[in-house]
């Protein structure tokens, strides 16, 4: 006779494929029932205790909404791909800033001088 049915390990997953179906083989013989959960975004959970023995088994899903906690999604400042850097503008910018000169000096290997010349990393660059 089987183990009884203890525990939270998951021994397997599977996930539906486009017309529903599923297939989900689970080798642990010495089980003698298994503990399916159902789950997924957007329907509700489905809890099922069932033999441990070669099955054929339909489930039939409820639609649930969740609410999905908040997501904040914060871009580096900086980000550099080969010998081009591109800078996230809007962190640098504040309320003070009121010509572009102003957002450009704050961003990090960036000087303009009082005459509006702007120098990356100290080479002079000519924008157009």
């Amino acid at each position: 006779m089987g183990k009884p049915l203890q525990g939270n390990q998951t021994l397997a997953y599977t996930q539906v494929d486009d017309n529903g179906c599923y297939s989900l083989i689970i080798n642990s013989p010495d089980l003698k029932q298994i503990r399916l959960i159902i789950k997924g975004l957007g329907i509700k959970t489905i809890v099922k205790v069932i033999e441990n023995k070669s099955q054929k088994i339909d489930f039939k899903v409820e639609q649930e909404t969740q609410k999905l906690q908040e997501v904040v999604v914060k871009a580096s400042k900086i980000r550099t791909k080969g010998d081009t850097i591109n800078y996230t503008a809007g962190a640098y910018l504040s309320k003070n800033d009121h010509v572009l000169k102003d957002l450009l000096k704050k961003m990090p290997g960036i000087n303009v001088d009082d005459d509006g010349k702007i120098q990356v990393n100290g080479r002079l660059k000519t924008f157009i």
